[in-house]
Order: C-alpha cells, then structure tokens, then sequence
C-alpha cells in the first residue's frame, strides 16, 4: 500500500539478512523472525523492534529466551551461555538487574540481587 511493506512476508536487506513476519506500514509488526551475521531472532515485534516474547541467539551459541522491550532484554527471562553458564531472572536495558539466579557450569550456584549485570 503506497509502496509500503504491508500484510505477510519477507524482506531480505542488502547483506541478505531476511526480515519474515507481518508487516504494517513498512515495520515488522506482531510475530516474525530475523536472521544475520548478528545472530538469530524468533518473537514478537512492535514498530520492527524485538518487544514482547522472543527467542534469540549469538553466533557463538549463547541463547536468551524471555521478555523483549524496544530491542533489549526486559522483564524475566533466561539467559544461556555456550559455556554452559545459565542465568534465570530479571533484565532491564540488556542487563542483568533484580532477583536472579546464575548456575555454573561446575554447580555453583548465586542467588540474589544482580545490579548492572553484576552480582
């Protein structure tokens, strides 16, 4: 509709990174999925931002599955590192912040309060 991506399909940038979901006046709207040099993302978009539910994961192996606001991980989720470290709790801006527990890969376990993605 006036040149503008509308309705389901697919857009491919000019690196080949296709952009697969519905579309609304051009941004990826709803659910859709997105895959890159960058990595791999499966999930809600609102304004073609990650925002809501979604899934995504690093070329190197770390996943984050959980909550999604304007492009960061916000809200409860579960991060996972590709040398088996594993993170469950809250994030804001992209970091670990509030309530949260981190299990390494040789069992220690940390519970508590994370702040800037420290504990």
């Amino acid at each position: 509709a006036g040149g503008k991506r509308e309705g389901k399909g697919t857009y491919t940038t000019g690196d080949g990174a296709p952009f697969t979901g519905n579309w609304k006046a051009d941004l990826l709207e709803g659910q859709g999925s997105y895959s890159g040099e960058d990595g791999k993302y499966a999930g809600d978009w609102i304004q073609s931002m990650k925002d809501g539910k979604g899934e995504f994961t690093w070329p190197e192996g770390d996943s984050y599955v959980g909550d999604w606001a304007e492009d960061n991980m916000n809200g409860e989720g579960v991060f996972k590192w590709s040398n088996g470290k594993v993170y469950t709790g809250f994030f804001r801006d992209g970091q670990r912040n509030g309530l949260g527990s981190l299990l390494f890969p040789d069992g220690r376990k940390y519970e508590g309060e994370f702040k800037n993605d420290e504990c």
